[in-house]
């Protein structure tokens, strides 16, 4: 058998490329929880020894308790002002109310003495219809009635003076005790119906049933009449004209309702003005009685004004 060639002779073997170096693999890291996020540093307190740190500490102190009583003092000071407004308010609806109240008291009284001053004039004709004719018996009356038709005449005469055309008025005693409308007068185009108050003080009118209740009966009734003087031939032209527009404004509504003061024999003051109902309503007062005395009435030599209100 042959010896094998000697090691030195043998071919060199063949080399293959080198591939891409590969990272040897290692294990990841373990993992770790994040650190706790650490509390905030407790305010340094200052050195006992620095006396100027204590001081401004203290201070700051002293400074914020003030602060905070200011603001409790302050809320305290706007609640009780609070309360004190709504007390207030409380206290001025309740003051309201009892004036109202007051008010209408004294109206109703008001109104009630005057029924019961009507209901004796009522009684008092009853009485003298019953007794027969003024030949038989005394004509009685009582003192309001013969005030009210001195009122009556003396607020016609004395619109008259100052230049108004009295339309109507009641002529006698026996309608002072009627319904209806006193007196109508007229001025610059303008109807006025008048309702004269012959009463004693100086409260106010409270009560004027034939321009307020029983308007719409008395004004067709008063328009009713006016036609008949429109069509009394004996009239006349500018009469009659007149009265037909008179009648005309009655259905329409174009008038005012004014209440007046005359009194003859007043010895306590004049009514001044009318309610406030009234003054709602529409009501003009018109003081006769401000500018003269009470005799220049019966004389003519007073100079009655027609003062609104």
């Amino acid at each position: 058998m042959p010896d094998p060639p000697p090691v030195a002779d043998l071919p060199s073997p063949v080399s293959e490329p080198a591939g891409p170096a590969v990272d040897a693999w290692e294990p990841p890291d373990a993992w770790e929880p994040p650190e706790p996020a650490k509390a905030p540093d407790p305010p340094q307190q200052p050195d006992p020894a620095d006396n100027a740190a204590v001081e401004a500490r203290d201070e700051a102190q002293r400074v914020e308790r003030q602060l905070g009583a200011a603001a409790e003092q302050g809320a305290n000071a706007a609640n009780e002002l609070a309360a004190a407004a709504q007390a207030d308010k409380a206290v001025i609806e309740a003051n309201a109310t009892t004036n109202l109240l007051q008010q209408q008291a004294l109206e109703d009284q008001a109104a009630e003495a005057a029924r019961r001053q009507d209901l004796e004039v009522d009684r008092a004709f009853a009485e003298w219809d019953q007794k027969g004719t003024v030949e038989q018996s005394a004509y009685e009356t009582t003192q309001r009635l013969a005030k009210g038709l001195g009122g009556e005449k003396a607020a016609a005469e004395a619109l008259g003076r100052e230049g108004y055309d009295v339309l109507y008025y009641k002529p006698d005693i026996a309608g002072t005790n009627q319904g209806g409308i006193d007196i109508v007068v007229q001025k610059d185009g303008q109807l006025y119906l008048v309702d004269n108050k012959a009463l004693e003080g100086w409260r106010n009118v409270s009560s004027v049933s034939a321009l307020d209740k029983n308007l719409t009966a008395n004004t067709q009734s008063m328009a009713e009449l006016f036609d008949a003087y429109a069509n009394d031939p004996a009239r006349p032209a500018a009469e009659q004209d007149m009265y037909s527009a008179a009648a005309e404004k009655l259905r329409s509504g174009g008038y005012e309702k004014v209440v007046t003061n005359a009194n003859l024999a007043a010895v306590s003051g004049f009514p001044q003005d009318v309610s406030g109902r009234l003054d709602e309503l529409g009501f003009k007062m018109w003081d006769l009685m401000g500018k003269t005395r009470l005799h220049d009435l019966d004389s003519g030599t007073g100079d009655l004004g027609t003062q609104q209100s």
